[in-house]
């Protein structure tokens, strides 16, 4: 019998590209087959800064029209609109292509923003999951400080609880392309029964969470986090993708003078320093996305 095959399908954002590349490792590690499809130019970045991390993962890029990068001042929705008309095409050659190969794709799971790869997904018949890096947008049109919203099953949210890029003041406009996405996520997953969404998070952290939502199957595949931070199995596994910008090495120096496990990273609000959890466990759901 054949090992089962995810095609993974991400945008070429830095905040999508290393946990996807993460749970595309881990998946590997687990005995699955693993397809890696993002844009030319994020797997220029990611093929550069690696090394051994592309063993066993057969990569896939197309091209997004924007080959040398997403710069301040194009235009993001000429982008998402290469992407969607590019990104499908390359997705469903590739999906064909893995067939006549010998190596066929059992399961499907895309990023955020590209809600149009469940799409595809249904054309050619193969069970998908959408994988919810993180919280996004929240309906807020007030400016008041004491601002807050209740959502079932989790603790009062005030205003600085949530990422700025959901505030008024702080998304700004180039960010309005993404609501009509997240809308266009949600409609496609109501089209489907119990569709099935992989969250990076785990039971034990939030499992209230991970049911409040009844009409979906949330499934915790987290804590996306190199293996050797998480379970120790592969102590070499201590990166995850590549920068695709330019970055100040400052922030690193000053970590290796800290010592070991005294330093936590906030993001967004939620701890990101978690307790060790087996890959074993944390893996139920991920030889399963159909």
């Amino acid at each position: 019998m054949a090992r089962p095959h995810v095609l993974l399908i991400t945008f070429p954002a830095k905040g999508r590209i290393n946990p996807s590349l993460t749970f595309a490792k881990t998946l590997n590690r687990s005995g699955i087959e693993v397809t890696f499809v993002t844009s030319l130019y994020a797997q220029r970045h990611i093929v550069k800064g690696t090394g051994d991390i592309t063993n066993g993962i057969t990569f896939v890029a197309f091209s997004d029209g924007f080959d040398d990068g997403f710069k301040i001042g194009d235009d993001h929705q000429k982008h998402m609109t290469e992407i969607r008309n590019h990104g499908s095409e390359a997705l469903r050659n590739t999906i064909l292509a893995r067939a006549e190969q010998g190596h066929p794709v059992t399961c499907l799971v895309y990023s955020l923003l590209l809600p149009w790869a469940k799409v595809v997904a249904r054309e050619v018949h193969i069970p998908s999951s959408v994988l919810w890096i993180q919280t996004e947008e929240i309906s807020n049109t007030s400016e008041d400080p004491s601002w807050a919203i209740q959502l079932p099953r989790l603790p009062l949210l005030a205003r600085r609880d949530l990422p700025s890029l959901i505030l008024p003041s702080g998304g700004g406009r180039q960010h309005s392309f993404a609501l009509s996405l997240f809308k266009e996520h949600i409609e496609t997953l109501d089209a489907e029964t119990k569709p099935k969404v992989l969250v990076n998070t785990f039971d034990a952290l939030e499992p209230d969470a991970l049911k409040v939502i009844e009409d979906y199957e949330l499934i915790g595949i987290g804590p996306l986090m190199p293996s050797a931070f998480l379970d120790g199995k592969d102590p070499l596994d201590k990166g995850v993708g590549r920068d695709l910008f330019h970055k100040s090495a400052d922030y690193l120096q000053w970590l290796i003078s800290k010592p070991e496990s005294s330093v936590v990273y906030v993001s967004f609000g939620s701890l990101s320093t978690l307790p060790k959890v087996l890959l074993d466990e944390i893996a139920k759901g991920l030889l399963e996305c159909g």
